[in-house]
């Protein structure tokens, strides 16, 4: 009997464990089937260049009836382009922290201003270091400096402070980074390059405007609203001129760069990368600049990657920031760490089965959180304490009619609201964190309008 028994078991166990082989087989298979193996350029050059503050509807090619990008839509055209790439928070550090970790702000911990990145964290330009890149950073935001912690993993790090205003201009950067591409960088490379222009105080040099008057100071809300007699429509159109001749500027200095590479034979086989951070409101609902809410114009950004030898194509799928480092890894046929959040946006069968992405802010007196897929959008903002909103974008892709009623919701609706509940509870940072910034990261963030 014990020995009937003893042969049951060993059935039962072997069975087990070839259903487990089985499923193991199959997943293999299915991530082999869904690998595109024309998407993999092993050992190329990265070039990654995150435009500060751009917002994906100021771009001509996201429908901007304003040409404030003619060399940026050039390169659309020979580019995978992203319709619908939503930021992971609505201010730099925890974006661009998200972009370089792959993962949300809520894991990676570098949420609010007195946070410096977890140096525990390995992040992007460390992994491709120990697989035998040479890593370089040129950094114009003082969020993103190596007062942060967002030195980590460069062979060489730069950030250039401002003059006249609070951020270099790009012209300002490209001065220090030509000569390094020109006769410094080595093969095979990754580059970063984050440029600050469309940040506010949105003040481009008065020889690249094109929309906005011609001022000798930089311009404030206040002053347009004097000089158009109280009337805050006229005077938050002036500051978009001048957004506008900003995006403008920054693309004339994209351009520059671009040459060069070309002329040092590193553009064509080059894996290509232009996004942003965040957006920026112009009181579409009722606030101006960023890192105050969720709403489409702080976290909807433009997002493009040129591949050596693939045509264009416009992508629908919903992504994410927290995507891009996993998706460089996966170009490069590197194994792409487990703890990361993000997808390789060449996994067909991972983008297609993706639904929804999330983003959170956690800044001073603001606090809010979103779930967002193509067609929908709940928000909740707890700080300033607000009734939770939820959006048809299809029908309503300002945001402007709150469809938000707890009796009266659909089965489909209420699993996005318990998707962003669950969401907040787990994989949350629980490492230390900075609580006491010194003068040079203070001035940083005052001079960015970050602390008053």
């Amino acid at each position: 009997m014990k020995n009937l028994l003893k042969k049951k078991h060993l059935l039962i166990l072997s069975s087990v464990s070839l259903t487990v082989l089985l499923l193991c087989f199959f997943v293999f298979i299915e991530n082999i089937n869904d690998r595109d193996t024309k998407y993999f350029f092993r050992n190329s050059n990265i070039i990654l260049i995150i435009v500060d503050t751009l917002r994906a509807d100021h771009l001509p090619f996201y429908g901007y009836e304003r040409n404030t990008a003619p060399y940026i839509s050039n390169f659309s055209r020979a580019a995978i382009l992203f319709e619908n790439t939503i930021a992971t928070s609505s201010w730099t550090k925890a974006s661009v922290a998200s972009i370089l970790s792959g993962l949300y702000p809520k894991s990676h911990g570098a949420m609010t201003r007195e946070d410096i990145l977890n140096k525990d964290l390995k992040i992007l330009p460390e992994i491709l270091k120990e697989n035998g890149y040479y890593t370089y950073a040129f950094i114009a935001n003082g969020n993103a400096n190596e007062k942060f912690g967002f030195n980590q993993g460069y062979n060489f790090f730069h950030f250039m402070p401002g003059d006249k205003l609070p951020y270099a201009y790009s012209n300002e950067l490209n001065r220090s980074l030509i000569p390094f591409i020109k006769n410094e960088i080595r093969e095979p490379f990754f580059l970063l390059i984050h440029y600050n222009d469309p940040h506010e105080p949105h003040f481009p040099p008065e020889s690249s405007r094109k929309y906005s008057i011609n001022n000798t100071h930089a311009p404030s809300l206040n002053s347009f609203i004097s000089e158009f007699k109280g009337d805050l429509k006229k005077a938050t159109k002036e500051i978009i001129n001048y957004y506008d001749d900003s995006i403008l500027f920054n693309d004339s200095s994209i351009k520059i760069i671009m040459d060069i590479l070309n002329e040092k034979n590193f553009f064509k086989g080059s894996i290509i990368i232009i996004v942003s951070d965040h957006g920026q409101e112009f009181y579409e609902h009722n606030k101006l600049y960023h890192g105050q809410s969720l709403y489409d114009e702080s976290i909807r950004v433009p997002f493009l990657i040129k591949l050596p030898n693939i045509e264009h194509k416009r992508i629908n799928n919903i992504v994410s920031l927290i995507d891009i480092s996993p998706t460089i890894l996966e170009l490069l046929g590197l194994k792409i760490p487990r703890n990361m959040q993000g997808i390789s946006l060449f996994r067909s069968k991972k983008l297609e089965r993706r639904k929804e992405v999330y983003s959170e802010l956690k800044l001073d007196k603001y606090e809010s959180y979103s779930i967002r897929t193509l067609e929908q959008k709940y928000y909740y903002q707890i700080l300033p304490s607000v009734a939770p909103q939820f959006y048809n974008l299809v029908n309503d892709p300002k945001e402007i009619n709150n469809l938000f009623d707890a009796s009266s919701m659909l089965l489909k609706e209420k699993n996005l609201i318990k998707k962003l509940v669950n969401w907040r509870k787990t994989n949350i940072y629980n490492g230390p964190r900075n609580k006491n910034l010194d003068e040079e990261q203070i001035r940083i963030l005052k001079t960015l309008g970050y602390i008053k």
